[in-house]
């Protein structure tokens, strides 16, 4: 089955991202942003340090909300409970 992704976003990306249902945000944060973080070409890293400078962007503008969804998300207790080797 083809799902064509949505304006803006790339098949790869897209696909990636959980469209089919094999990964999603949620469940598996990590596994959705692998192939971003393994990226070397250097257009590859400029697009993926554009969006995470984007999204610190939002995160500035919208504090509170951010404050709201670690603590809903329990960030802070989980942070705590590593341990260093």
């Amino acid at each position: 089955m083809h799902v064509t992704p949505p304006e803006g976003i790339c098949a790869p990306c897209w696909q990636n991202l959980g469209v089919r249902g094999l990964k999603t945000w949620r469940t598996d944060p990590l596994e959705v942003l692998r192939i971003d973080l393994a990226v070397t070409d250097d257009q590859g890293r400029i697009a993926l340090a554009k969006e995470l400078v984007a999204l610190a962007d939002l995160v500035i503008a919208h504090r509170d909300e951010f404050r709201q969804a670690l603590e809903d998300e329990e960030v802070m207790k989980a942070l705590a409970g590593l341990t260093t080797r």
